[in-house]
């Protein structure tokens, strides 16, 4: 994402969500861990910023499908998935508010799992995967970034 990085302590949504640290970089964004103050739960945050998206067009069609997919995937209560929280936008960024993932990507567990993920643990990730991807498919949404 091209841009400035957001602020930590930033306030969004009429004060509703407070931003932290960054935790990751996207192909069009940038995403940040947040409290919601009016629940007290932990999500995150993805800040996509308007003026890059819009020099782009096939990105901004990829954003509109990825909130879709989204709202409709999160419609299902599925423990797999990450659901849409919320979605906001300001004069210069869309910001996408979801579940966050605590515990980092997959890949971040087992690059930290020394000497590997036991056969047990990768049969319930594995597991988990499948789950998440049966309950998007159901809902006609197909994860074209399924990693690792």
């Amino acid at each position: 994402m091209r841009g400035k990085q957001m602020s930590r302590g930033k306030i969004l949504g009429d004060g509703q969500y407070k931003v932290g640290e960054r935790l990751g970089d996207g192909a069009f964004s940038r995403v940040y861990r947040c409290v919601d103050l009016v629940r007290g739960i932990e999500c995150a945050v993805k800040v996509v910023n308007m003026a890059f998206l819009r020099r782009n067009a096939e990105l901004e069609d990829a954003l509109c499908r990825e909130i879709n997919s989204m709202e409709l995937v999160s419609s299902l209560n599925c423990p797999y998935t990450m659901n849409l929280i919320d979605k906001l936008q300001s004069t210069r960024n869309y910001y996408i508010v979801m579940d966050l993932a605590d515990g980092g990507t997959l890949c971040d567990i087992i690059t930290r799992s020394i000497g590997g993920l036991s056969q047990h643990r990768a049969s319930v990730y594995f597991t988990q995967m499948l789950l998440g991807l049966h309950a998007i498919h159901s809902s006609n949404v197909v994860h074209r970034d399924i990693k690792p």
